[in-house]
Parts: C-alpha cells; sequence; structure tokens
C-alpha cells in the first residue's frame, strides 16, 4: 500500500496531505499528526476516494488507547481515541505481519494552559529563548580504526589553517564567520562576517 492516509474527525475526513503517511519498503509506515484535545473518530483511507477502501477496528472493540495495539481490518468500523492533551502523536502502521497493526503513541504533549500562555506571551517570550551557540575551527574525517586508536597526547590535523575564519553555528545552522581573540584572559570569538540569511536560520 503507497497511499495511507489517516482521516478522521479532525480533518473532516478528508485526505490531506499533511496525514499521509511516509511508507518505505520493509518498515511500518509512520505520520507525525498535531491532535487537539477531545474524542476523535478515525480509519485508515488506503485510497484518496475515503467512502471506498478504508481500514477500521477488527473487532467490537473500537475505543482505544495510546500504546495499544490495534488490529484493522478493511471496511471495520470507525476507531475512537480520546485525548487529555493535545500535542504531535506518532502512528505507526505495521504491514509486515498477517494482520495490520496500528500503534499511536504521544511524541509532545501540550496541555491547555500551556497553549493559553504561549498565546499571551506572544513574540516577547520567543525572542526570549535561547539557542545553541557553536564555533567550529575545523573538521577531519578518520577511519574508524584511526579513530580507535587516538590517545592522549594525540594529534588530529583538521581542514583549515592557522588563522583561517571559524564557523559560527547558531541553533545548528552555519550563520557567520569569526576569528579568536582574547578578552579580560579569556578565548572569546569575533565575528568577521555575516552569512546571507536565505535558509540559514529557520529553513
Amino acid at each position: 500500500m503507497k497511499n495511507l492516509f489517516l482521516v478522521g474527525s479532525f480533518n473532516n475526513w478528508e485526505t490531506l496531505q499533511q496525514y499521509r503517511f511516509k511508507v518505505l519498503a520493509g518498515n511500518p509506515a509512520t505520520l507525525l499528526a498535531d491532535l487537539p484535545v477531545g474524542t476523535h473518530e478515525f480509519q485508515i483511507a488506503t485510497n484518496t476516494d475515503v467512502s471506498n477502501e478504508r481500514l477500521g477496528a477488527d473487532g467490537s472493540e473500537t475505543d482505544i488507547a495510546l500504546n495499544q495495539l490495534i488490529f484493522l481490518t478493511e471496511g471495520g468500523a470507525n476507531l475512537s481515541l480520546r485525548l487529555d492533551q493535545s500535542g504531535i502523536y506518532f502512528f505507526s502502521l505495521d504491514q509486515s505481519q498477517d494482520h495490520l497493526i496500528l500503534r499511536i503513541q504521544a511524541k509532545f504533549t501540550r496541555s491547555l494552559q500551556d497553549e493559553t500562555d504561549s498565546l499571551s506571551l506572544g513574540l516577547d517570550h520567543f525572542l526570549k529563548m535561547k539557542l545553541p551557540v557553536t564555533f567550529e575551527v575545523g573538521r577531519a574525517s578518520l577511519k574508524i580504526e584511526d579513530a580507535l586508536s587516538l590517545g592522549q597526547g594525540s594529534v588530529v590535523d583538521l581542514d583549515r589553517m592557522v588563522g583561517d575564519a571559524l564557523n559560527v553555528y547558531v541553533g545548528g545552522k552555519l550563520v557567520a564567520l569569526g576569528e579568536v581573540v582574547m578578552v579580560n584572559e579569556q578565548f572569546a570569538v569575533r565575528i568577521l562576517e555575516i552569512l546571507p540569511s536565505e535558509g540559514y536560520l529557520f529553513g
């Protein structure tokens, strides 16, 4: 099955791309879905025409819980899932067994108070968030046997010359070039060049 969609009361039973499972040969089909608080009825659509070829509950038990293994069958009843917290939920559909097995896990949840606080804080909240800043003086590629032989006093050649600018990363993205300086007997970095912004920070 190449086309698998999560369809339910939360998306008006439509086969939307954001609810399409990622399908890789030999692996379970997976989906991350942002779902609100409440009780949701859903099925798995195997065709863009959701009126046909849908997978539902294999049996009379339609009320399910997180981390439960759910056996699916074509033409089965709607599944019902109650969520006490909104958030990102991980759907895994295993097609390697005799039965199609669905499992749902919480990846990131947020309370209603968290959502209210985020809305009330506005942009100032995000401007005050901290991002990791990393300064890279160079890189090297080593064979595994060479890496295992490293010990105290070993010297590893980097891909930079002495005096070359170092890379400055913010949030894991390359944003600038700089040089090492001393400030009050401590190492610091002077920014030499800010790199073009296209995609380096939020892309």
